[in-house]
């Protein structure tokens, strides 16, 4: 009895190491040598910097269409941190962004007005007493702070009915924002440095899990417990994904959640906010074999720019009754 145990044990485990490594195939950040402790920070485009951006009808956040709708005049025209909804969940005790400037400026957190106890960290920052209001996602409180220029470092969004991520906006006398960086834990001394997500550059049809790639696995898995690598055999049971469409993560070694979507046609479809381009058969009577290719090249960039890492398509099948609703995704 025991024997089969240790045998479905073993088979969980070879799981667990195929999923971590698509984790890092997907940019999972394995930090550097360093003193423990300390922070590891990476650049990311989950969180984007909008100069000069801020207006009604501007995105709010980079995984979600959410658009703002009525701004406080003294807004308008501000630059703005384009969030990542994904992070509501983010620990409020630890460090999450650090935006570099470049001279003073004030900046101002909206926070979502439904919490009902805010994080430590904003307990420095003035409640300016204004709201604004998101539709369809949620009301904010506004809260602000005149920074010196430097490195401005603020910790993550959880909190008691805090649904929303926070947006920060920045107002100077010109535009100061040097570099934005996400925090991706504490680093662990020996880790190896993965520091370029593959999808960013264009890899030959081999090179998806380099090397330097598996050691990198095999450094996150040596520092994993067993409880967070049976963690990842499940979905994102606290919802930190849209609807919760996104993996488990592990925090501690920099795994954090791939969020899924649904469109075989594009990430159009389902209010996604890109391009919805013909169904497949429609692709397929353009007799045109290059087609498909590259509407799939454009749909994975729209994908990615908005937050999102994985789409579950295409659909493949055969078609063999004519009454199948689902027939014109195939």
């Amino acid at each position: 009895m025991f024997g089969t145990k240790e045998k479905e044990f073993g088979s969980m485990m070879k799981t667990v190491r195929l999923f971590s490594l698509v984790l890092a195939v997907l940019g999972v950040v394995v930090t550097s040598p360093a003193q423990e402790n300390e922070w590891s920070w990476t650049s990311t485009l989950d969180y984007r910097v909008m100069k000069g951006g801020l207006r009604a009808g501007a995105k709010v956040f980079t995984d979600r269409p959410y658009r703002f709708e009525k701004l406080p005049a003294h807004l308008a025209g501000a630059d703005y941190v384009m969030s990542r909804m994904s992070d509501k969940a983010s620990d409020a005790s630890a460090p999450l962004l650090k935006i570099k400037l470049s001279r003073p400026a004030t900046v101002v957190i909206a926070y979502d007005r439904r919490c009902t106890q805010r994080p430590d960290w904003l307990a420095g920052w003035t409640d300016t007493g204004e709201s604004l209001i998101v539709p369809k996602c949620a009301p904010f409180l506004l809260f602000k702070k005149e920074v010196q220029a430097g490195e401005l470092i603020l910790n993550g969004n959880r909190a008691p009915d805090a649904g929303a991520m926070y947006v920060v906006f920045i107002r100077s006398d010109e535009f100061c924002v040097e570099s934005l960086q996400r925090c991706t834990g504490r680093q662990q001394p020996g880790s190896e440095q993965v520091d370029i997500p593959v999808y960013q550059v264009k890899p030959s049809f081999n090179e998806y899990i380099t090397p330097k790639m598996e050691r990198a696995v095999e450094d996150v898995l040596a520092q994993m417990t067993v409880d967070e690598k049976l963690t990842m055999l499940s979905g994102d049971v606290t919802a930190r994904g849209p609807a919760r469409r996104g993996s488990a993560y592990v925090d501690r070694v920099g795994i954090d959640t791939m969020i899924f979507f649904n469109g075989p046609r594009g990430y159009g479809i389902s209010g996604g906010g890109g391009t919805q381009f013909p169904c497949g058969v429609g692709q397929a009577a353009s007799f045109k074999p290059e087609l498909p290719e590259l509407i799939a090249g454009t749909v994975a960039r729209e994908l990615l720019s908005c937050g999102w890492q994985v789409l579950e398509a295409p659909s493949i099948n055969i078609i063999r009754d004519p009454l199948n609703g689902r027939n014109f995704e195939y």
